[in-house]
């Protein structure tokens, strides 16, 4: 093999685990005790610009226990709908799923 193509292949495989095709291709954590339901009051400062998203309020889990994460606005992103974050219940557990944008 030429070096040209073994510094290709090279590079890619270095490729493969620096950059992930997968955004989901972290380590879960799983806790087994779920958020606590928690009826809550959202007051909402003004959207600061017509672009503006909510990102809601959540837990997460921090130092051994849920904390609560307030809401906030953030910005946009044309062509992309923005997932809220949220807790997903699994046979082991539960795990946290970061809010993250998803092409439209």
């Amino acid at each position: 093999m030429s070096k040209l193509i073994k510094s290709l292949v090279g590079a890619a495989l270095v490729g493969m685990f620096l950059f992930p095709a997968n955004s989901d291709a972290g380590v879960r954590v799983y806790v087994k005790i779920g958020p606590p339901v928690r009826t809550v009051k959202v007051v909402r400062r003004a959207r600061p610009h017509r672009h503006a998203v909510w990102v809601s309020g959540h837990y997460a889990y921090r130092g051994g226990r849920h904390v609560w994460v307030s809401g906030h606005w953030a910005r946009g992103r044309t062509g992309f709908v923005y997932v809220q974050p949220h807790w997903k219940k699994t046979r082991h557990g539960y795990y946290f799923v970061a809010g993250h944008w998803v092409k439209k």
